[in-house]
């Protein structure tokens, strides 16, 4: 390696030699460290799971909220193939703001429940493949989840309980990924 630092750098000093190799041996080091722990800090997390299940023909989603969270707009997509805008609503009243369980479709179509405004996209009365849901709360903080429908109806569940990609959760379940006002574990 001393061969090649001489003959790269043109250092014919033994000492600058040495210089020359502890400075590419800290930058090699600066980059591997760099690109070893790029993976731990700078990838996304995994988003938390929002809960699914279809009832009597209503598709009805939970989504994770902490308790002092209100509830601000929620919109769905279809993004099966291109991606096809279902609805968006906003202004949620009173009574569902705080809540986390939103019936979003039924036998009339999309049609998000609990929600002062809203804007129907689609008239399609079946169910997209891929459906994705995104919400916001009233703080500005907002989150999404892809759920594949076909697995959502195979689904067995009993009351209480929702499908989600991590498995069949409760809607305490389903919360409790939150460290609402705590440091996360």
């Amino acid at each position: 390696m001393y061969e090649a630092v001489r003959e790269a750098s043109g250092l014919a000093e033994p000492r600058l030699q040495a210089v020359a190799v502890k400075r590419i041996s800290a930058a090699v080091s600066a980059l591997a460290c760099t690109i070893g722990l790029s993976g731990c800090f700078m990838s996304d997390p995994d988003p938390l799971p929002f809960g699914y299940r279809i009832t009597d023909g209503r598709v009805e989603v939970f989504v994770p909220m902490c308790p002092d969270d209100h509830l601000q707009s929620i919109r769905a997509a279809d993004v099966s193939g291109e991606r096809i805008e279902l609805f968006s609503a906003t202004h949620p009243t009173p009574s569902q703001e705080a809540k986390g369980s939103l019936i979003i479709h039924d036998s009339r179509g999309w049609a998000p429940e609990g929600f002062e405004e809203r804007q129907i996209f689609s008239t399609s009365t079946s169910l997209p493949k891929l459906l994705e849901v995104d919400y916001g709360i009233a703080s500005g903080s907002s989150a999404g989840d892809v759920a594949d429908m076909e697995k959502v109806a195979a689904a067995t569940l009993v009351s209480g309980q929702y499908w989600t990609r991590k498995g069949v959760m409760t809607a305490e379940q389903i919360n409790q990924q939150f460290h609402c006002n705590q440091p996360a574990r």
